[in-house]
């Protein structure tokens, strides 16, 4: 059984189920530094509320929120073991600092020391990706073990909805049909890097023919 904390669209908390899941959605409120996503106040009392009714076998953190360190002192009061996932790390979250001098090396440097000591209360410690993993390694004590993401192949295809569908996208995005594509697929975010994208791609083209879709 899963219960999943998470912050609530709606503001108020409530209580659902996806897909089977139980899912508690938090108090939370409109983050003003990105457009469609919310943030978690520190929500002691409704977290341990929730995990007390719950009785976890263990504890994983997505991340660093605050509901998330609220979990990890409930848990360690009821001797549960805590598992932390690093997908967002301290050069992705300090890419949104201001260019000032000297500032964003004294974030990263800041948040590696916080990533540190909330790892420090967990007894295992996950990466999606080898990369990620090696950075971890090189700017903490931490030794995370990589667990890649999964995919569903009987929700997710690889093969066409129809048999004109690639016909369509490359119609609908002005895609040159001789030509082979670059596809980069994400959120159009400053973390993202889609500039780094752009100039792989440019340099890819010097090589061969090619077209970038984004």
């Amino acid at each position: 059984q899963i219960l999943v904390l998470a912050p609530s669209e709606r503001g108020y908390a409530y209580h659902t189920r996806v897909n089977g899941l139980r899912v508690a959605r938090l108090q939370s409120f409109p983050n003003p530094f990105r457009v469609g996503q919310r943030f978690l106040p520190w929500l002691d009392r409704a977290t341990a509320a929730e995990l007390h009714a719950f009785c976890p076998d263990i504890l994983h953190l997505h991340d660093f929120s605050p509901v998330g360190l609220a979990g990890l002192r409930v848990v360690r009061a009821l001797n549960v073991p805590a598992v932390l996932t690093l997908h967002l790390l301290p050069p992705t979250l300090s890419a949104y600092a201001p260019p000032l001098p000297g500032l964003r090396q004294m974030t990263d440097a800041g948040l590696w020391a916080y990533y540190e000591w909330v790892a420090q209360h967990c007894q295992a410690v996950a990466t999606p990706t080898r990369a990620s993993a090696d950075i971890v390694r090189a700017h903490s004590r931490c030794d995370p073990v990589v667990l890649r993401n999964g995919v569903e192949l009987a929700r997710f295809s690889p093969q066409p909805l129809s048999p004109d569908e690639g016909e369509r996208l490359r119609r609908k995005y002005r895609l040159d049909p001789q030509l082979p594509v670059i596809l980069s697929v994400g959120r159009i975010d400053v973390e993202k890097r889609v500039d780094v994208i752009v100039r792989a791609a440019a340099q890819a083209m010097r090589a061969a023919r090619a077209q970038l879709l984004v």
